[in-house]
């Protein structure tokens, strides 16, 4: 696994196997004979700058059980790399300060359409299940946080249009994103101002995509509702 991370200069593997590697050494960290590694692992990637190592290998490292270790500043670093990610690349091209590069073709290796791609990803494979994550968790309260504290769904909302591949994004992320109550009865606050603005956002553009983009607000709004 650290083989396939460490050779991401080549470009030539798929960023869900990237996904999948940095979770799954992530939670086998918290087996390791001294708990410190799982600090050294936390940063031990950054200078790859491939969000799709990155992301799920320090979030993964908070949620694999181990608390051994005091990961406060873990969290706190953690947050704020998130929302400086958002900020830049949530994958948006109207409000993006760095929007990421929308790959094509049948042929090409896939890569995650920004921040919010890799997020849908990541949460949908290895938070969804509550023996991973409950919905009122510390990290997944963090997670929507994060997401709010950007202002990314906000911001949309405010665009006079968006791209189709925008609205795509938008119905991709919410039909994936664990969305589920508290034991059975409200939402926490933080999943339910980040479900809220995602709604604001599909009723606003929602008839400008209706032909090419049925099926994904469907998708989303099963996902939600």
């Amino acid at each position: 696994m650290t083989d396939i991370m460490s050779e991401q200069q080549g470009g030539g593997t798929n960023d869900r196997i990237y996904c999948n590697c940095a979770t799954v050494l992530a939670f086998l960290s918290a087996y390791a004979s001294n708990a410190s590694q799982m600090q050294t692992l936390f940063n031990a990637f950054d200078e790859s700058a491939v969000d799709a190592i990155i992301l799920p290998l320090k979030f993964a490292i908070l949620i694999n059980g181990n608390d051994t270790i005091d990961k406060s500043q873990l969290v706190s670093d953690f947050q704020a790399m998130l929302i400086d990610r958002l900020t830049d690349s949530a994958g948006f091209e109207e409000i993006d300060d760095d929007p990421a590069p929308i790959g094509g073709g049948e042929d090409e290796i896939f890569h995650f359409k920004g921040i919010l791609d890799t997020l849908a990803y990541m949460l949908d494979k290895f938070a969804r299940r509550e023996i991973c994550q409950k919905p009122d968790s510390a990290q997944m309260r963090m997670i929507y946080q994060c997401l709010n504290q950007s202002t990314v769904f906000k911001k949309l909302q405010q665009e006079d249009s968006i791209s189709l591949d925008s609205y795509k994004l938008l119905c991709h992320f919410a039909s994936l994103a664990p969305l589920k109550p508290v034991a059975g009865a409200a939402f926490t606050d933080e999943c339910a101002e980040m479900m809220r603005d995602i709604l604001d956002c599909m009723q606003k553009f929602y008839l400008d995509h209706v032909g090419a983009a049925l099926q994904d607000s469907q998708d989303a709004l099963l996902n939600i509702l």
